[in-house]
């Protein structure tokens, strides 16, 4: 980076500004309810002038917290099964970034604890919730920015596979988290290119395809330091479009697939790729292969192919096929642009595109039985 760039740092948890008729409508309840569970949970809402009337200001951080703690209270069973999500589909160009983005975000407005992990070296996942992979160590001092904006590890440092990734050398956890929404929003496990090794070490190892669901399994019936899962309800792998060995990892440790697909000829044969690999899977005897769910994205309402393709997938794929689509909308480009990176959910909570985001949300746990 040269001298004179600039360099945007992300303020976690303070991204958006919120007053209470937006929280009612962003956690699905009424204000008087807002306003009562603020009491009851005991949260420090701060106040601001608007003329003579003051008003309660919710930051990112307090949206979530206030869902968290919402739905915490209202367990009637307190404790937590893990469900783990892969987002996949071969074709490029599909969104598959930028709606786990949005799912992460609308599952953490819903009361879940999520983890969402970026499995792909080229790290769009990572941007869009904020972070360069670019600034090391001396760029941020260099350019007085905090730690916690620095990239050091990705999810293969907390593998065993030798020579590259060795457990004893992982980082602690909870070091190498990251909090874009804040303590309660959905927590990123960043990548970056160095990501790119990990199929590779995944190939030369005879058990490669199982160690990502071994070590998950691991972490949930022994936590420890360098990696407990006990606290999250809901984990997301954000995958690169190429079939790799870490694909095949992931299918292993995944309960659920979900493919994007933009309503076009190739995105449509990309679904039958991405079932290709989970039958092949079944087809050597694995018990527990990923539930496939299949959501169109980028409709455009008119437009004959995506009423077509849509159409096929319906007859090919009926108990997969996710009924609501996600409209093609210039709010997801500006949301995409935007230098603080807030997701559409959160930027628009009142667009057509939130609407459908939500509509698709929904319709993923009722089909999950989540």
């Amino acid at each position: 980076m040269e001298n004179n760039d600039s360099v945007d740092v992300l303020q976690e948890g303070l991204q958006t500004i919120h007053y209470t008729g937006q929280v009612a409508k962003l956690l699905s309840i009424s204000h008087s309810t807002v306003k009562k569970s603020i009491s009851d949970l005991g949260l420090d809402i701060e106040t601001s002038m608007c003329g003579t009337v003051s008003r309660r200001t919710f930051c990112t951080k307090d949206l979530f917290e206030l869902a968290v703690k919402k739905r915490d209270k209202s367990r009637k069973d307190p404790a937590k099964k893990l469900k783990i999500f892969i987002v996949w589909n071969e074709k490029g160009g599909v969104g598959k970034s930028s709606f786990t983005r949005e799912f992460a975000t609308i599952l953490g407005l819903k009361g879940f604890r999520v983890l969402v992990v970026d499995a792909d070296p080229q790290n769009s996942l990572t941007t869009m919730f904020g972070y360069n992979a670019e600034i090391d160590e001396e760029i941020a001092r260099e350019y007085g920015i905090p730690d916690n904006m620095v990239i050091k590890n990705h999810f293969g440092n907390l593998l065993e596979l030798p020579p590259l990734f060795r457990r004893s050398k992982a980082p602690i956890f909870s070091e190498m988290l990251k909090k874009p929404f804040g303590e309660y929003g959905p927590h990123l496990i960043p990548s970056n290119e160095s990501l790119s090794s990990l199929s590779y070490s995944l190939e030369k190892d005879p058990y490669g395809a199982t160690v990502i669901g071994n070590t998950i399994r691991r972490a949930l019936k022994t936590p420890s330091d360098d990696l407990d899962l006990s606290d999250y309800d809901i984990m997301i792998f954000d995958c690169n479009p190429s079939k790799t060995a870490l694909i095949d990892a992931l299918y292993y440790a995944s309960d659920f697939l979900v493919i994007p697909v933009r309503l076009d000829a190739l995105s449509v044969k990309g679904v039958s790729q991405a079932l290709d690999v989970r039958d092949a899977m079944a087809s050597k005897g694995v018990e527990n292969v990923p539930y496939p769910l299949i959501v169109g994205n980028m409709y455009k309402a008119g437009a004959a192919r995506c009423s077509r393709n849509y159409s096929r997938l319906a007859e090919m794929y009926p108990s997969n096929l996710v009924s609501q689509t996600i409209r093609e909308s210039e709010d997801m480009n500006k949301a995409l642009e935007d230098s603080l990176r807030v997701p559409v959910t959160l930027a628009a909570p009142s667009s057509k595109l939130t609407s459908d985001l939500f509509a698709v949300t929904e319709e993923i746990l009722k089909k999950c039985g989540i």
